[in-house]
């Protein structure tokens, strides 16, 4: 259902399109993109509304979004001045990220190098550590709790995954809890239900990687 506020017009859906779309980027309606996660976006941590504050800034959570499409992930994430009076003439522009899932940096390699086996997906990544076998919860606001991230490999080997365990941590002494994965990429953009949307997207990414041509 359209929001109250969006203008409805009365205008037939078009697709005319006869050329064969491939991949990630093929449709299952021609006629509209599927969505498979509309996010509402994290709150930004202390630290970083500070910095945006020192700059008259703040996160435009109205015109940011997050979505989990049928073949991609597309995220904007902008900013407007912090004073409402000076908005109307301080525009900032969009920042769009628009990767698919069957192209680089998704693309799960048929001939992995070496023992690293290349798989990439997103995993929530436990904000949280580990002192003498008690785990410490970071505070959501302060540091922001847990987050999505992307991680590129599955296994550094075959029998050493890439995942804390007792020997990262030192069995629960000092360390990030058990499960964190060890190499990880942080994602720019974060959903507010992190893991609403990484079991969502363990669901869509393969399917859309290995869509065939």
């Amino acid at each position: 259902m359209a929001a109250p506020e969006k203008q409805t017009m009365n205008l037939q859906q078009i697709c005319d399109r006869t050329t064969h779309q491939n991949g990630a980027t093929r449709l299952s309606d021609p006629s509209h993109i599927k969505i498979w996660y509309n996010a509402e976006m994290g709150d930004p941590t202390c630290c970083v509304k500070h910095q945006l504050c020192c700059a008259c800034l703040e996160e435009d959570p109205e015109r940011s979004y997050m979505y989990l499409r049928e073949g991609a992930l597309e995220y904007n994430k902008t900013y407007r001045c912090c004073l409402s009076c000076c908005r109307p003439c301080c525009k900032f522009p969009d920042m769009l990220c628009l990767t698919y899932f069957d192209k680089k940096p998704w693309l799960k390699k048929k001939k992995n190098l070496g023992c690293l086996q290349y798989e990439p997906t997103l995993e929530k990544v436990d904000n949280g550590c580990m002192l003498c076998c008690v785990k410490l919860t970071c505070h959501q606001a302060c540091c922001g709790g847990d987050y999505v991230s992307y991680v590129p490999i599955s296994n550094f080997c075959c029998c050493i995954p890439n995942k804390v365990n007792w020997c990262c941590n030192y069995c629960g002494l000092c360390g990030p809890p058990d499960g964190t994965p060890l190499w990880h990429s942080r994602m720019w953009a974060q959903p507010k239900d992190v893991e609403g949307f990484v079991a969502q997207a363990k669901q869509v990414i393969p399917a859309a990687r290995d869509m065939p041509k």
